[in-house]
C-alpha cells in the first residue's frame, strides 16, 4: 500500500490565531484516524512552545511524542488533546523561527521515511506569520528549499490572518481549499478498478480500459465485538414426534420456490442455471449506439463508474471525443468475469469523464400506473407557483454531507478523547442544510397560493384497512351455513371482475379489487365452491404481494383463522385447502411493507 507522510507544524505561540490552528489541525488529525491506514507516518509539530528545544536544538520548537514513527497512528487522539492543552498554556511567539519549525519537520519526515517509498510527503503548516519567511536570510530559504525539493516534500500554508490570496510565499503554497478539503472530514477511499479488461467495438476495434467507481454508497462502519466465544448456527428439523433433529450442513440443499412447492438445486445445478451464454472470463461490448435525449435517465440503475484508458489512449480518447461531438451514448454488454452475471451498461459523456450506468432488463422495471395531472393546470396557467420557484430558485445544488455520517465520527472523536464526555450537539452548518423551506414575509404569495390551491379537509374519509373490512357480514353466511341471501353477482365466478379491477388504467383500483374479491370468499365456503375460494385466494395473495397491499391480505387470513376455530366448515377448508396449499401470510421477504417474518408466516398455517 502507498505511504503517505504527513507532517503537522501548528503555530501555538500567536494568542490571536492560535484557537483556529489548532482547532484546524484537529481537523486533519480527525481525517487521519477516520482513514486509520497504519502504512501512514505522520507527526506533529508546536511552534511557539516556550522553553521547548526540539531534537535538532531549535528554541520554541516542540515534536511531540510518537511523531513520525510507524506506529504514529496510535497517537492521533493523544495529538488531539495535546493540541487542546496547548490552546490554553501559556506560550510565545517571541524568537520563534517559522524556518526552524519546517527544518525540523523535514528532518523528521526525512529520518521517518527511512528508506521506504512513499506515494506524497508533505507539511501543513498552520499559522499566520507565513510571510515572516520573507525576513529569513536568502541563502537560508535557497538551502531550505533545495532540500525539500530533493526529497519532494511539500509545503502547504493553510490559509489565515495575512494570508489568504498569497501565493507567492518564500516557501510554499497556500492551500485555498481546505475549508471544503476538512470542513466534514470524510474517510478518503483508495480508487481500485472494478473492472480491468477489453472495450469493444466490433471485432476490429479494441482497447484496454480501467473502470473505476465513481459514486458508492458509504456504509457506516461496523462495530466490533470482543469475545474468545465461537459463535455457530445449527440448523434443526421439527419431526412427528415433536422432538427437533439436528441436520448437518452437507445434508441440505438449496431451493428455489416455483408456486407453492421448492425445487432443489445443487451448486452444479445452481452454476448451470447461472450460466452465461458467452464463455468468456470479463468482455465490455458495444452492441449498439443512441442518441442521448433519447435515454431515459429514470431508468438509469446502480453505482455510477467512470472508464480510464489502461492502454491504447489515443483510441480511446478518439472514441469518448466521437461520443461527445455526435451526442451519442454507447450501449455495452458487460461481464465483469467468468462468474459474474451479464449486464446491460450505457457510456455516456459528462464532461471530461466517461461514465458508466447499469441499464435495466425489462425484469427489472416496476409496473405502476399513475393518474394524468393534464387536467390540473397547463403550463402558464399557474403564476403563484411560478413565482414560488422564483423565490426560492436562488438555492444552490451542492454536495451535502451525510448527516449520520458526520454525526457518528463526530461522536466517536468525542469520546475518543474523554470517554466520559456528553456527545457534542449536531454541527449547525451541516443542520441548516435539512431545515425545511420558510416563507416568512411572503404573506402576499402564500395568500396567492391558497386561492390557486384550495385545500379541503378529507381526515373524515381516510380510513384504514384491518380485517373487520372484509369480514364481519360475509362469515355470517358461513356461521349460519345459508347463501339465499346472496345476490347472483354473489354467486358467479368474481375473478374476471377482480383482474378488469387491478388492470384498469384510467385510476387506481388494486384495493378495491382485493376486498371485492377476498369479500366473496366466504360465501364460497358456504356454498360448497372450495376449489374457487382457494383460486380466488391465490390470486388475491398474488396480487396483493405485486402491489404492496400485504396488510388487507393478512387482515384477511388472520380473521378466516379466527373462524376456523370457530365454524367447522371453515376448519375443514383450511385443512384441505390453505394447509395443503401453503397459503401464507404475506412476509418481508415478499413484500417489505409487511410486519410478519418468515418464520412466523409459516407457522402460522398450523392449526
Amino acid at each position: 500500500m502507498s505511504k503517505e507522510i504527513v507532517g503537522l507544524i501548528v503555530d501555538v505561540g500567536d494568542g490571536e490565531t492560535r484557537t483556529i490552528n489548532c482547532a484546524n489541525a484537529a481537523r486533519v488529525l480527525h481525517r487521519m484516524a477516520m482513514e486509520a491506514r497504519k502504512s501512514d507516518i505522520t507527526g506533529v509539530v508546536l511552534l511557539g512552545c516556550e522553553g521547548q528545544k526540539s531534537p535538532l536544538g531549535h528554541s520554541n520548537v516542540h515534536v511531540l511524542p510518537g511523531s513520525f514513527l510507524k506506529s504514529s497512528i496510535d497517537h492521533l487522539a493523544d495529538w488531539q488533546v495535546e493540541l487542546a492543552r496547548a490552546d490554553l498554556k501559556k506560550t510565545t511567539d517571541k524568537d520563534s523561527s517559522l524556518l526552524d519549525a519546517i527544518v525540523e519537520a523535514g528532518d523528521q519526515i526525512v529520518r521517518g521515511i527511512g528508506g521506504l517509498k512513499f506515494a506524497s510527503a508533505s507539511i501543513f503548516v498552520f499559522t499566520a506569520r507565513g510571510a515572516d519567511l520573507s525576513k529569513e536570510p536568502l541563502e537560508d530559504l535557497d538551502e531550505v528549499r533545495e532540500r525539500l525539493e530533493a526529497e519532494g516534500i511539500d509545503v502547504l500554508f493553510v490559509p489565515g490572518q495575512g494570508l489568504e490570496g498569497n501565493n507567492k510565499l518564500p516557501l510554499g503554497d497556500t492551500m485555498d481549499d481546505f475549508e471544503d478539503e476538512f470542513r466534514f472530514p470524510m474517510k478518503r477511499v483508495r480508487p481500485v478498478a472494478v473492472y480491468k479488461g477489453p472495450l469493444s467495438v466490433g471485432r476490429m476495434l479494441k482497447m484496454n480500459v480501467k473502470m473505476f467507481a465513481k459514486t458508492q454508497p458509504c456504509a457506516l462502519p461496523r462495530g466490533k465485538y470482543t469475545s474468545s466465544a465461537i459463535r455457530s448456527t445449527a440448523y434443526t428439523l421439527n419431526t412427528n414426534t415433536g422432538n427437533q433433529e439436528i441436520i448437518p450442513k452437507d445434508r441440505m440443499t438449496k431451493a428455489v420456490k416455483y408456486g407453492p412447492d421448492y425445487v432443489p438445486f445443487t451448486k452444479v445445478d445452481e452454476a448451470e442455471a447461472k450460466a452465461s451464454a458467452s464463455d468468456s472470463d470479463r468482455a465490455m461490448e458495444v452492441i449498439g449506439f443512441g442518441p442521448v435525449e433519447h435515454l431515459d435517465r429514470a431508468s438509469l440503475l446502480s453505482n455510477v463508474y467512470v472508464l480510464h484508458a489502461d492502454e491504447s489512449g489515443c483510441v480511446f480518447a478518439a472514441f469518448k471525443q466521437a461520443l461527445k461531438e455526435k451526442n451519442r451514448a454507447a450501449v455495452v454488454r458487460f461481464k465483469k468475469n467468468a462468474k459474474a452475471e451479464v449486464k446491460m451498461m450505457v457510456l455516456l459523456v459528462e464532461g471530461d469523464d466517461l461514465l458508466a450506468v447499469s441499464l435495466p432488463f425489462s425484469e427489472d422495471y416496476r409496473k405502476w400506473t399513475f393518474p394524468s395531472l393534464a387536467h390540473v393546470a397547463t403550463p402558464g396557467e399557474s403564476t403563484s407557483m411560478d413565482r414560488l420557484i422564483d423565490k426560492l430558485g436562488d438555492n444552490r445544488l451542492d454536495i451535502i454531507n451525510n448527516p449520520i455520517m458526520n454525526r457518528l465520527w463526530t461522536a466517536v472523536r468525542a469520546r475518543a478523547l474523554n470517554a466520559a464526555c456528553e456527545l457534542p450537539f449536531v454541527n449547525p452548518e451541516l443542520a441548516k442544510h435539512f431545515c425545511s423551506i420558510q416563507l416568512d414575509g411572503q404573506s402576499d404569495l402564500l395568500a396567492e397560493l391558497k386561492r390557486e390551491y384550495p385545500l379541503e379537509d378529507v381526515s373524515s374519509q381516510w380510513h384504514r384497512t384491518t380485517a373487520e373490512d372484509v369480514t364481519p357480514r360475509f362469515w355470517t353466511n358461513v356461521k349460519n351455513d345459508d347463501t339465499s341471501n346472496m345476490d347472483n353477482d354473489q354467486m358467479t365466478d368474481p375473478i374476471p371482475k377482480f383482474n378488469r379491477m387491478v388492470n384498469d388504467e384510467t385510476e387506481d383500483r388494486v384495493a378495491e379489487g382485493i376486498l371485492f374479491l377476498l369479500s366473496r370468499v366466504p360465501g364460497m365456503i358456504a356454498r360448497g365452491d372450495c376449489d374457487l375460494a382457494v383460486r380466488s385466494i391465490k390470486r388475491a395473495r398474488e396480487v396483493a404481494v405485486l402491489e404492496s397491499h400485504s396488510l388487507r391480505f393478512n387482515c384477511f387470513l388472520i380473521e378466516m383463522k379466527r373462524q376456523a376455530n370457530i365454524v367447522d366448515v371453515v376448519k375443514q377448508f383450511w385443512i384441505d385447502y390453505v394447509v395443503k396449499n401453503t397459503i401464507t401470510l404475506i412476509s418481508t421477504t415478499e413484500d417489505a411493507d409487511s410486519a410478519i417474518d418468515p418464520g412466523e408466516a409459516l407457522k402460522f398455517i398450523e392449526i
